[in-house]
């Protein structure tokens, strides 16, 4: 009987002689590598078989991943519109990056130092309360998000494009939008500390601390900001309507006149200019 050595079968199959046997593991149909396929799969309550599995580029449009291990998981490239990640579900260390999260769902979900970064997409998403985003890195294009009742502590949003998104009652402690272009959002009623907007634009945006980048008290009116630089220059009247949560007035017109400087009026707005005196439209 002859026998074939462990190191030369290794070599056979690396040269395509020798098919491999590994077996792919399948979740209610839906098999576990990359590229698959499984739009819809339900691949609730697994507490193993998804840990540090790869999806890379996995076309995985409402699939419910409630309650999954999905600890280290690499999801680069996925295809997660509207996806659902409910309570209990782990994503810590997670790779997102470059993936479509367009209207997916993060309620209670464990993002702990997950990557969401390389252009990921988030049009649409909620990130509900009880969501974790601890440490983690998102930088990508976010509108019409939510970030509600999230725990964005140390969390990476540097450079992340972000428009007409909330961030209501979260808590921000050290997170980092250095870089960033926010307009049309709200960060209202939440903890405040440290956080970094240096190198940010942010232009109509309802804000409640006197500034983003240091610990001040709540003002009791909310106010819109119409910073360039991290450098706030906040107008008088509100722009937040509580009665919709949603921000107004502001979004809808020219930022030049609530803008105190030469500076600041021709980098705010590329139709603004300075008088001499104050910023109007060109």
């Amino acid at each position: 009987m002859r026998y074939v050595s462990l190191g030369l079968l290794a070599v056979l199959v690396s040269a395509g002689f020798v098919t491999s046997c590994a077996r792919v593991s399948t979740v209610n149909g839906c098999p576990i590598q990359s590229n698959a396929s499984c739009p819809g799969a339900n691949l609730k309550g697994q507490k193993f078989t998804l840990r540090n599995a790869d999806l890379s580029g996995a076309r995985l449009m409402n699939a419910d991943f409630t309650g999954s291990n999905l600890n280290g998981i690499d999801l680069t490239g996925a295809n997660l519109t509207g996806a659902t990640f409910g309570t209990g579900t782990n994503l810590s260390g997670a790779k997102i990056d470059g993936a479509i999260l367009d209207g997916a769902t993060f309620a209670g979900a464990d993002l702990t130092k997950a990557s969401l970064g390389t252009s990921v997409s988030m049009v649409g998403t909620k990130f509900n309360a009880g969501t974790k985003l601890v440490n983690a890195t998102v930088n990508g294009s976010i509108s019409n998000a939510e970030f509600n009742g999230v725990d964005l502590t140390n969390a990476v949003f540097s450079k992340s494009q972000i428009s007409s998104t909330k961030f209501v009652g979260s808590t921000l402690q050290g997170t980092n939008f250095s870089g960033a272009q926010i307009s049309c959002s709200s960060f209202t009623g939440g903890e405040y500390d440290n956080v970094d907007i240096s190198g940010a634009i942010i232009l109509g945006t309802a804000y409640n601390v006197t500034q983003l980048g240091s610990e001040s008290a709540t003002e009791n009116t909310l106010k819109c900001a119409v910073a360039v630089n991290g450098n706030f220059q906040v107008q008088t009247t509100p722009c937040f309507d509580a009665a919709n949560a949603g921000v107004v007035a502001a979004c809808a017109t020219s930022v030049c006149d609530s803008v105190t400087s030469d500076a600041s009026c021709n980098a705010s707005d590329d139709t603004c200019s300075w008088s001499g005196t104050a910023c109007a439209k060109k």
